[in-house]
């Protein structure tokens, strides 16, 4: 075997090697390698009281004022809806506790409604007919949560920082930093999935 051929079958393998884990297009090498994909085949296989009473605490802990009545909806709508679009209940309230600290009638200064803050224009895509309806806001953030995830290939940072920015707003900057708002609104649900999980 000559000099060359070697040199040759040395570039084929190492070109090979370096896209094993291609990550999404648009999105830096160096950004993609900061965090671990998020798990988009995410099933729960057993419900168990365990999680229900992880996610009742934590909503008590985080917000007193919101009413218990309030609290076991929250939770149920979570696993129900994390089961339907194999979304992990534990983020859906991580999620929650940033979006509306689990009030369901909170409104934003931008006009954002409900437990999950949705925009009045998405209330009919998303099957949204009362905004302080604690089903039907988590079963909407569910299932935008899991287009999100299937659309940036189980990154979870960029279909988080999609949620809270708009799809196409971040489409538009694929591959450059989140803006100042959008990475503490990214870092802190993450912080507190981690928690949650941890916790279990």
């Amino acid at each position: 075997m000559t000099w060359s051929t070697i040199l040759i079958l040395f570039v084929s393998l190492f070109t090979i090697l370096n896209n094993v884990n291609e990550p999404p297009n648009g999105i830096r090498q160096s950004e993609y390698d900061q965090y671990l994909p998020y798990d988009t085949s995410y099933q729960i296989e057993i419900v168990s009281s365990n999680l229900q009473q992880k996610i009742v605490t934590y909503i008590m802990d985080y917000n007193k004022n919101v009413p218990i009545t309030d609290v076991l909806q929250i939770a149920e709508a979570n696993i129900k809806y994390g089961q339907e679009f194999n979304v992990d209940p534990l983020l859906l309230t991580a999620q929650q506790a940033q979006e509306s600290r689990f009030d369901r009638h909170a409104i934003s200064v931008s006009g954002a409604r409900g437990i999950c803050q949705f925009m009045p224009f998405n209330f009919d895509a998303y099957g949204i007919s009362d905004p302080t309806c604690i089903d039907d806001g988590a079963r909407a953030q569910a299932r935008m949560m899991k287009e999100y995830l299937v659309i940036w290939k189980g990154n979870l940072n960029y279909a988080l920082a999609s949620y809270v920015q708009g799809i196409n707003a971040i489409k538009r900057s694929a591959g450059a930093p989140f803006t100042v708002g959008t990475q503490l609104y990214v870092d802190k649900i993450l912080r507190n999935y981690n928690y949650l999980k941890k916790s279990l």
